[in-house]
């Protein structure tokens, strides 16, 4: 086969003639390097360097990720929510409204005096039993078994009854309790808060 040229080029008369300069030589190509991730360190504050204020937002952001991941890693197992049922439904906003078991699954009855959140909480199952805010009238029918736990944010605002019958008051208006223990015959000695 015939090897082709380039055809010559050939400048008008009066044409200055320009040398094409020539390239330089090609720069030797380095494969990138992952760079090492730095150890997690204590987020500190950034002194008034140019070079340390360059570095604060990734120091920064390493400080958060590690947190996040200290917070992930003691997290408690997933806490299973148990559906809860309201055995009425009031027509009108002052009707007082029935959460929890049914009529012949129950010894212990929590009803709203006043506006007070609440949470049980299953200490043996670790599960979460109810979360909610009763209102004035709401009562609710706490399951009949062992372990279980009350949280209130107003603990005066309650009145616990065990077998229909009004127990000791598990703490004054605005009390928050934790762990109270949902025991018929704890509640009935006034010996349910710890």
């Amino acid at each position: 086969p015939e090897q082709q040229h380039p055809p010559d080029v050939v400048a008008e008369p009066g044409t200055p003639v320009v040398e094409p300069e020539p390239l330089p030589a090609p720069e030797p190509v380095v494969a990138a390097q992952p760079e090492p991730t730095p150890a997690p360190q204590p987020a500190v504050e950034p002194s008034p360097t140019s070079a340390a204020m360059d570095d604060a937002p990734a120091t920064a952001e390493i400080a958060v990720t590690a947190e996040v991941s200290k917070a992930v890693e003691a997290a408690p197992a997933p806490i299973t929510e148990v559906a809860t049922v309201a055995t009425s439904s009031p027509t009108d906003e002052g009707q007082s409204r029935i959460f929890g078991v049914g009529d012949d699954q129950f010894r212990i009855e929590v009803k709203a005096l006043k506006n007070s959140w609440i949470q049980v909480r299953d200490d043996v199952a670790n599960t979460l039993i109810l979360t909610r805010l009763l209102r004035v009238g709401d009562i609710y029918r706490v399951p009949d078994r062992a372990g279980l736990k009350l949280l209130t944010g107003n603990a005066g605002a309650l009145e616990i009854l065990v077998d229909g019958n009004k127990v000791p008051a598990i703490g004054t208006s605005g009390d928050v309790r934790r762990s109270v223990a949902l025991d018929p015959d704890r509640l009935v000695q006034g010996q349910a808060v710890e």
